[in-house]
This record gives C-alpha cells, sequence and structure tokens, in this order.
C-alpha cells in the first residue's frame, strides 16, 4: 500500500507538473503573438518577422486563402495549404484558434496559436513542448531513474520480509488454532486477536457441526433407501411368484381364490408403504402447517370411531376418555398421530382385549393389553422399519412406519414421547406437548 500511494502521488504531481507547463507554453505563446501582430503593422517587411522567432518557437504567416507567405523554420513555398488545420479555421472564422497535436519529426507536442490580422492575413505561433513521459526523463536523469527503481525494489524486498516475519506467529497459531492457550499470561496471542480468534474457533466448531451432520443425513438416507428397497422387495417377490404360478392357467379355481387374495394382500401392502413414505416426506419437508385450534378429545373420539369396524374385526374394545382441550396444530398431523398410536394398539393386541385412549390438557396416552415390547426394543421403536416382531408386523400389514411418523410430528410441535412396557402385560405411550 505504501509503495501504491508512493506511486500514484508521484503520477498525480507529474500530471500537476505537466499541465502546469503545458499553461505556460500556451501563455508564452500567445503573448509572442499578441507582440508581433502588434509590431507587424510597422514591418517593412514580412521577413522582418524572424527577429521574433527563436529556437523552439515558429513564426508562420498564412494568407486568407490558406498558402503560406512566410515560415520561420522552413520553406514556405514547399508548405503545402495550411486552410484546413485547425487553428487556421478558427482564426479566419473567429479571429483566432489554437490546438495541440504531436510534431511529426519528434516526440514532442506542439502547440499553435493563430490570429487574424488587420489585412486579413493569419500570423500563427508555434512552440514546441515535451509530452508527460519526455518530460519526466527531462526531469529525472538515468541515474536518479536508476536509484528510485533500486529503491522501489529494496523497498518491496524488506516490506515482503517485514510481512513474513509479522505474519509468521499468525500463520503458526492458526495451525493450532484449537489448542493453543488464549490466556493473557501464556504470550503466544496479541491482546487484540483474542476476540478474532474465539470467533475463529466457534465458526470452525460450527463447520466441523455442519458436516458431520451431512455425513449422518447421507448415511441415513443411504440406509432409509436400503430399507425402503428391502420392504418392497418382499411383497414384490410374493406378488411375482404367484402370478407366475397361476400364468399358466392350471391352478385350479380354490388355489386361484387363495393367491388372488394373497396377491392382493401384498398389493395393499405395497400401498401403504408408499403412502407412509410419502407422508414423512411431506412431513420432514418445509411445507408450512395449516395451524388452527384442535380439541383434542373429539378428534380422539374421531379417529376411534373411524377404526371401530377393524378393531371389532378383531374383537378389541377401544374405549377414549379425559377432558376437552385445545391445540394450535395442523388438523391433518394430529389425526395422523392418533390414528397410529390407536391402530398398533388395535394390531398388536389379544383377542377380547381393549385400548384405552386417555386425553387430558397438555398430554395424549394410549395404553393396550396387548403382547408387550421387550426392554431392549423400546430404543428402537421409533426407527424407521424397525419391527418388533417382524413376522406378525406382516401378518398386520404394518410398514414400520407408524411410530416414526408419530415422532416427528410430536418433534414438530415440541412433545415429548414416553413408552413403558413389558412382554405379556401391555404398552402405553404417552405424548407430552408444551404448555401454552
Amino acid at each position: 500500500m505504501g509503495l501504491f500511494s508512493a506511486i500514484l502521488a508521484f503520477a498525480l504531481a507529474l500530471m500537476a507538473v505537466y499541465g502546469m507547463f503545458v499553461r505556460q507554453v500556451e501563455k508564452d505563446v500567445q503573448l509572442t503573438a499578441q507582440t508581433v501582430s502588434i509590431a507587424y503593422d510597422d514591418m517593412d517587411s514580412i521577413f522582418d518577422l524572424s527577429r521574433y522567432a527563436t529556437e523552439g518557437l515558429r513564426i508562420t504567416l498564412i494568407d486568407p486563402v490558406g498558402a503560406v507567405l512566410y515560415e520561420s523554420g522552413e520553406d514556405a513555398d514547399a508548405m503545402v495549404n495550411q486552410s484546413e488545420l485547425p487553428e487556421v479555421r478558427s482564426a479566419l472564422e473567429t479571429g483566432v484558434g489554437q490546438s495541440m497535436r504531436p510534431a511529426e519529426d519528434t516526440d514532442e507536442n506542439k502547440y499553435y496559436y493563430a490570429m487574424r490580422l488587420r489585412d486579413g492575413n493569419i500570423l500563427r505561433v508555434s512552440m514546441a513542448s515535451s509530452n508527460m513521459f519526455s518530460l519526466f526523463l527531462k526531469a529525472y536523469s538515468g541515474w536518479a531513474i536508476f536509484i528510485i527503481s533500486v529503491v522501489i525494489v529494496l523497498s518491496v524486498a524488506v516490506a515482503t520480509l517485514i510481512t513474513r516475519r509479522m505474519v509468521a506467529p499468525l500463520k503458526s497459531l492458526a495451525a493450532e488454532i484449537d489448542t493453543v492457550d488464549l490466556s493473557p499470561r501464556s504470550g503466544r496471542v496479541y491482546r487484540e486477536l483474542l476476540p478474532f480468534i474465539r470467533e475463529l474457533r466457534q465458526n470452525r466448531r460450527e463447520k466441523d457441526r455442519l458436516a458431520a451432520e451431512r455425513l449422518h443425513m447421507a448415511e441415513l438416507w443411504r440406509t432409509y433407501s436400503m430399507d425402503i428397497s428391502h420392504e418392497l422387495k418382499t411383497p414384490l417377490t410374493s406378488i411375482s411368484g404367484y402370478a407366475e404360478i397361476m400364468k399358466d392357467g392350471t391352478v385350479d379355481p380354490e388355489t386361484g381364490k387363495r393367491f388372488s387374495e394373497a396377491i392382493y394382500r401384498e398389493a395393499q401392502r405395497m400401498r401403504s408403504l408408499i403412502n407412509d413414505v410419502l407422508y414423512q416426506a411431506k412431513m420432514e419437508s418445509d411445507v408450512p402447517d395449516t395451524l388452527e385450534q384442535v380439541d383434542m378429545l373429539r378428534e380422539a373420539r374421531e379417529c376411534a370411531d373411524a377404526l371401530s369396524f377393524e378393531a371389532s374385526a378383531r374383537n378389541v374394545a377401544v374405549q377414549v376418555e379425559g377432558e376437552s382441550w385445545q391445540l394450535m396444530a395442523d388438523h391433518e398431523w394430529i389425526d395422523s398421530i392418533y390414528i397410529n398410536l390407536i391402530a398398533n394398539a388395535i394390531h398388536y393386541n389379544v383377542p377380547n382385549g381393549s385400548v384405552q385412549v386417555r386425553v387430558y390438557p397438555s398430554f395424549v396416552e394410549v395404553s393396550d393389553t396387548g403382547i408387550g415390547i421387550p426392554q431392549e426394543d423400546i430404543p428402537h421403536l421409533f426407527e424407521r422399519f424397525y419391527r418388533v416382531d417382524k413376522s406378525r408386523s406382516r401378518e398386520t400389514g404394518g410398514t414400520g412406519l407408524g411410530l416414526p411418523i408419530v415422532k416427528t410430528i410430536a418433534d414438530r410441535y415440541g412433545a415429548t414421547i414416553r413408552v413403558d412396557s413389558a412382554m405379556g402385560r401391555g404398552t402405553t405411550i404417552r405424548i407430552d406437548f408444551p404448555q401454552p
């Protein structure tokens, strides 16, 4: 930055000096032209104009049609018509004209000033002026430029060395930023850098956490995909096997009916599985809930009534009791909680068993008199496709997604789930919602 500032300052200074130099040239040329124009009327011959010409300053006399009558620096007869040059054209039209353009035989610029005399002729005075680069070379000798270049190179080298020495502790610190002692007594860190280093540590921990979460989600998705494939493979294998036997038409009507029922049952299992997968994907999306006041007791009774036919078919009694209370929630999600919990309590019950649904302010509880759950399986109940009794789950049409759906909805509303169960004495699942 220091080098850049020095170069910029030098360039601006050079531009300022050059501007002053050009203005001075313009002033000198105009003053000369005015002096010559005053003396012109008293001259015996146009060749008397040579008295005012000097080295670097030329005087030209041009007639109204552009022919050169006199030129102090060249042969006038050899010069081309000057009427189209900007300073001459302007002088013919307005009385004065000026312009600047590069010289033909040197690397300098020439400033021209022309004015119309009383006899109609045009007097033009021109002076060579150095361009900015030439002015720089004239102002600074070769040795000066060499010294400046050496100083610049040495400055860059020294600045680089100093910067590396200053940054070296920071690089060392960066390599061990997670373990370095940040206490003031350690002397390892500038006090002013402590907030910055703490922020870096926090950012690194956050990045590590996000990376771990991404890996975890990728692993979950891989496992989820494999589980779905496995769950779909079983009913597809059964359907394919039954269909292969039936395609030849050699199966008797009774066996064909039994096979058709099996195919229908497996197709229904696939349909339930796909519906549950799509339903859970919908819940885990960013689509906002349609919130409304839900009467939790009335909702429980309606869901129990919807499952009454299934309960009667399995000879299981379902009873709902409690107090009416309101929860701000999505009606569809609350229905899903009740349907899954009550359906599980019916499916995994015993003949002549019962299901008790208790609804009181801030919690919902579903108990059954069913087969129960081993203690070692309870922590895995809410994992996708996990089944305590795999053979019985498939017989009842379970997809292994019912309780994970309940857990996802409970998490959505900040609720907690508790499971109390033992083999042979039934299961109780309780969901506690946050206090309003």
